[in-house]
């Protein structure tokens, strides 16, 4: 179950990549946008979760 867990979790991390991430990247190649700034800001906090919540599952799945 662990691996399907982090399996999940990178799931939903592209997942908010695709959805949140790219769009603000796109819209920040045209110019500023403070809710695109914004939106990129919080999309890359929750992918830092997401990213360390996994890490930790993989060194759990490692150690046993």
């Amino acid at each position: 179950p662990t691996a399907w867990i982090a399996l999940s979790l990178l799931a939903l991390g592209w997942t908010v990549t695709a959805v949140l991430s790219m769009p603000a990247h796109d819209k920040l190649q045209v110019g500023y946008s403070a809710s695109a700034h914004h939106t990129l800001l919080i999309s890359n906090q929750i992918r830092s979760v997401l990213w360390g919540l996994r890490g930790l599952l993989t060194v759990q799945m490692v150690i046993h």
